[in-house]
């Protein structure tokens, strides 16, 4: 949990009242940071299969309730955590 913690605080920023991901799905460290937050997200779905960023994988960058920005993605869901 403390390390979905530390993700958090490096990749998510609050813009406008939205949990913004701020990362690069080329750069392997941001890519590793979304699979983990969406392996903790109680809300994740996988999108249609025309929108799968990366196939076999279990990440924020794959979510149905992922929207693109500028600079990473906003989550629609507001990255529901476990704690389990």
């Amino acid at each position: 949990m403390e390390l979905v913690i530390g993700i958090l605080s490096k990749y998510i920023k609050g813009v406008n009242g939205i949990k913004h991901f701020i990362g690069d799905p080329k750069i392997k460290e941001d890519f590793i940071a979304s699979t983990l937050l969406a392996e903790a997200c109680n809300h994740f779905k996988e999108d249609d299969s025309e929108e799968i960023y990366s196939k076999n994988t279990r990440s924020c960058y794959n979510c149905r309730y992922r929207r693109w920005a500028q600079h990473g993605f906003n989550c629609c869901k507001d990255f529901v955590i476990t704690t389990s």
